[in-house]
Formats: C-alpha cells, structure tokens, sequence
C-alpha cells in the first residue's frame, strides 16, 4: 500500500512526505530492527515498575535503518502518517488489509488464564498447514501489528483504497 493509501484508511495525514505514492511492503512495527520497508510506531509503555519507556526519539534511527515513515500521534521531522489515535489507527489498518485476504481464518483467545500458552500451541499446529502469524505475548496493539506482518504474495500488486464508510 502506498502511504497515501494507508493515511486515508486510517483516517490520517500525511506529514514531510516526499512521495506519497511510496510504498510500504514491511510491516507495521514498535521494532526498530524490523521496520525496513514498513512503518515505525513508537510507543510511551509504562512499565511496571512506573517508569515509562518512549521509543518516539527512535524514529529518526527507523527512517534512516529503512522505515518508509513512522505511523504517530505527535509528528517530528521523519516522514509521517499523523492520526488522532495510533491504537485506533492500527486496528482500522489491520481490518482493513485482513477485508483483502481470502481464505484466511482469524482467530482470537480471549479469557484470564493461558491464552499466551494456547496462542503459542495453536500458532504451533496451524503453522504446518500454511503460513500463520500470531501475537507475541500479551499487548494493547499486538494483535493489529501482527496483522499487519502477515504474509503477502511477493507479485501482489497495489490496490487503489476507497475509504469504506463505518
């Protein structure tokens, strides 16, 4: 999808983008060693012992190590896909590119107890029947940036993107 693509699924715009047409093949990703080609979200975590960890000064590092652009909520100097919300953002962007998959099943574990442990078993066994992505521990947005590093055909071809309405 080209980064005007995917700043009107998610409702953004586009900010220091010299070409909006650009396209993004990579994943979405918080990991600054997997953003070639994809898209860099930094995130504020807090962590449990209160601190908190902001990956934000990292996004000029992804653009340079390859990130087409950082998908963010507080735009900087690097190429951006500025949006209200990066949660929301990422879940509308995952939708929509699963809408696009065919034969492809979703399946959620919900519950308070085991789902990392049932998640890695089923990952396990589906993985031999075909291509299978699943989340890596527990998260806010784990599931819609592991939606987002599905496999693609490699001669996939660009689709224009029509916003749907909701």
């Amino acid at each position: 999808m080209s980064l005007q693509d995917i700043a009107t699924v998610v409702g953004g715009r586009l900010h220091n983008v010299p070409d909006p047409g650009a396209l993004v093949t990579g994943p979405a990703t918080l990991n600054l060693r997997e953003s070639s080609n994809g898209l860099f979200v930094p995130r504020v975590v807090e962590r449990p012992d209160g601190s908190r960890a902001d990956s934000h000064p990292l996004a000029a590092l992804a653009v340079r190590s390859g990130a087409v652009a950082v998908l963010t909520e507080h735009p900087a100097e690097e190429p951006a896909v500025v949006v209200p919300d990066v949660q929301a953002a990422l879940g509308a962007l995952a939708a929509h590119l699963l809408g696009r998959l065919s034969k492809t099943m979703v399946i959620g574990v919900t519950g308070s107890w085991g789902k990392t442990t049932t998640t890695d078993l089923t990952a396990h066994l589906l993985g031999h029947a075909g291509p299978t992505v699943a989340t890596q521990g527990n998260s806010r947005i784990g599931s819609a940036v592991h939606a987002l590093s599905w496999p693609r055909p490699e001669t996939q071809r660009p689709e224009p993107v029509s916003p749907t309405p909701r």
